[in-house]
């Protein structure tokens, strides 16, 4: 079974920690990249090309940016001409990012009723002071409403993203904000640390020292937070900053970390496919242009081989809590994968950051803190 993922670029703000490609941009653009899409939809999906001609999808994530940020018929519009272009299994988990201020009960209905099984709504922060330091536009009231909505709309699994770690959040705030979250019951909860990315507005701040982040002490104390409060409630940790209730995983993403194949249309959007990894251009006009002009909007492409594969498996695979399967791995590579990475597994087993349980090498707790510097050697 294959992934499908979709971009759309388009929010009604750039938030100042953000280095996706997205951003404000006029009507006109809008709909010149929706028709751009369009056609590359049909080029990409697999009645359209023999290698996977005979192939299913069985998820399909829309994401971004703001997916909602556009109308729910030109959304629903999308949602369709992929459907009629590819072959899909019976039950396929079809996921739309939202934000909240960005959605409506009208809209929901309208997704739900085009096959939109699960919602991930962009909260962030339960904390009006968290929303600020972050730029979002929405408030608190809004990110419960968003929530409460499409829990009332039985969407079949609804998502909270909460980012922690911002200017001046302290332990207790976090706490009140796990509690509410976990009040309002979501199925699954993506709990990340804010990253400073480059080129982002918050880098600009933090260089010029108008922005200070938690030191190393808080951040392990937000981090021991987010694991034992959500642990307690009833979530699995079944990824590194993934939470869930038992059968609220995100199908789309455990293919991302299990290696399977996908299909990304939109500008920037990547592809995995048949040993082949390509990526479409991050430019949102030269994307349109090249497809207007019927080229594929490639800017790169590469072929990975069989070290580079199982380098990426092994580093994937053990953001998943699960760990990764030693055996399984060295027989589909046939190589001897524990003999492969002996070194680098006996050197951080001794320093407590990887376990070895039968055949199955996992991050400790203490592993999942400094997952960077563990992952990558894997590679």
């Amino acid at each position: 079974m294959h992934g499908f993922y979709v971009h759309i670029p388009f929010c009604k703000s750039k938030c100042p920690y953000c280095d996706f490609v997205s951003g404000v941009w006029p009507e006109h653009i809008q709909e010149r990249y929706l028709n751009a899409l369009t056609q590359e939809i049909k080029q990409r999906s697999n009645k359209a090309q023999p290698s996977i001609a005979m192939s299913f999808f069985d998820t399909l994530y829309i994401g971004g940016g703001t997916p909602t940020a556009l109308n729910a018929t030109k959304l629903t519009t999308i949602i369709a001409e992929i459907f009629e272009g590819c072959n899909w299994d019976i039950s396929p988990e079809v996921t739309v990012e939202a934000n909240p201020g960005t959605v409506t009960k009208e809209a929901l209905l309208m997704l739900k009723d085009a096959g939109v099984t699960r919602l991930s709504i962009g909260v962030q922060s339960l904390s009006n002071k968290g929303l600020r330091q972050l730029g979002r536009q929405h408030d608190v009231r809004q990110a419960v409403e968003a929530l409460e909505l499409a829990k009332t709309l039985n969407f079949s699994s609804v998502s909270m993203d909460l980012i922690y770690g911002w200017h001046d959040q302290t332990l207790a705030v976090w706490k009140e904000e796990l509690l509410r979250t976990i009040e309002m019951e979501p199925h699954h909860i993506s709990a990340y640390e804010l990253t400073i990315e480059k080129g982002t507005p918050l880098e600009q701040k933090l260089h010029s020292g108008a922005l200070t982040l938690p030191d190393e002490e808080l951040r392990e104390a937000l981090t021991d937070a987010t694991e034992d409060m959500l642990n307690e409630a009833g979530y699995i940790q079944y990824e590194i900053s993934n939470f869930a209730k038992k059968g609220h995983f995100c199908r789309h993403n455990l293919k991302y970390w299990q290696g399977e194949e996908y299909v990304g249309v939109g500008v920037s959007a990547v592809s995995y496919l048949g040993q082949q990894r390509i990526g479409n251009v991050t430019d949102i006009l030269k994307y349109i242009s090249m497809i207007e002009q019927g080229i594929k909007p490639v800017a790169w492409q590469e072929h990975l081989d069989k070290r580079q594969r199982l380098g990426e498996r092994m580093m994937l695979g053990l953001r998943m809590t699960q760990g990764v399967e030693l055996t399984a791995l060295s027989l589909e590579f046939d190589m001897d994968v524990f003999a492969h990475y002996a070194d680098v597994i006996k050197r951080h087993e001794a320093l407590g950051l990887l376990q070895k349980t039968d055949n199955t090498l996992s991050l400790t707790r203490k592993g999942r803190r400094l997952a960077n510097i563990v992952l990558a050697e894997m590679v």
